[in-house]
């Protein structure tokens, strides 16, 4: 039950932040046959740019309220994209990541109120011993291009 109920908070936050940073948005309208929608050669191929390379893994990506990217890689990684799409030096590494089968470091949020208090939530993979997988919520503070005082919130 608490993993459904941690599962369904991520999703429901990770829509919200979507969004919220209009990187998604609801369609204009559903094509109602499949001759209707665009093929792989049409004009739709024009309108994808590349961000950013030289990723392993690249699984989640949340924005800070200064417009730079956080970006998570599923081996337990976080990068920074800078706001002019170019990854930054800074680089966060979760050591307790157990990248097995569909785990990893799976997701990342910015706190709605990061201005605030400078929260940033990850969602991992673990073991707490032995072969067994186990996933959790982790809060950390970020301030001065450091995370800090982890909090676990929730575990499976």
């Amino acid at each position: 039950m608490r993993r459904i109920v941690v599962a369904s908070l991520l999703i429901i936050a990770a829509a919200f932040l979507l969004l919220r940073s209009n990187l998604i948005t609801a369609p204009e309208s559903i094509p109602q046959d499949k001759n209707s929608q665009k093929t792989e050669n049409s004009e739709a191929k024009e309108d994808k740019e590349v961000l950013v390379t030289n990723l392993n893994i690249p699984w989640s990506l949340d924005f800070l309220p200064d417009g730079r990217g956080i970006v998570t890689q599923r081996a337990g990684s976080i990068k920074m994209l800078n706001k002019d799409g170019k990854l930054s030096n800074f680089i966060f590494s979760i050591s307790e990541v157990k990248h097995i089968g569909e785990g990893g470091l799976l997701g990342i949020a910015v706190h709605p109120r990061f201005d605030e208090n400078n929260f940033i939530f990850v969602y991992y993979t673990y073991s707490s011993s032995g072969e067994n997988t186990l996933n959790r919520v982790v809060r950390y503070k970020f301030s001065n291009e450091t995370f800090s005082d982890k909090k676990i919130i929730g575990l499976e």
